[in-house]
């Protein structure tokens, strides 16, 4: 509950606050895929694929410092 209340803060943050230069993907990406009446759910998939690359990416080359951190951690 807490991820999806910290998501929509941020998504409705990035809605409201930001300029049209700085925008969150994910704004940027709703904004391309909805209209007001009909929503291409093949693109909204393949766009949140798109969007999840980067993380998981960013996991699997720092995975070796994360694991290190984790078992420090545990230690003290």
């Amino acid at each position: 509950i807490f991820a999806f209340i910290g998501a929509w803060n941020e998504f409705l943050f990035g809605l409201i606050l930001s300029t049209n230069v700085a925008v969150p993907v994910t704004v940027r990406l709703s904004s391309y895929v909805s209209t007001t009446f009909h929503s291409d759910n093949s693109l909204v998939a393949a766009a949140g694929m798109l969007t999840l690359i980067p993380p998981v990416l960013l996991v699997f080359i720092l995975n070796r410092y994360i694991i290190r951190g984790l078992v420090e951690g545990i230690k003290y």
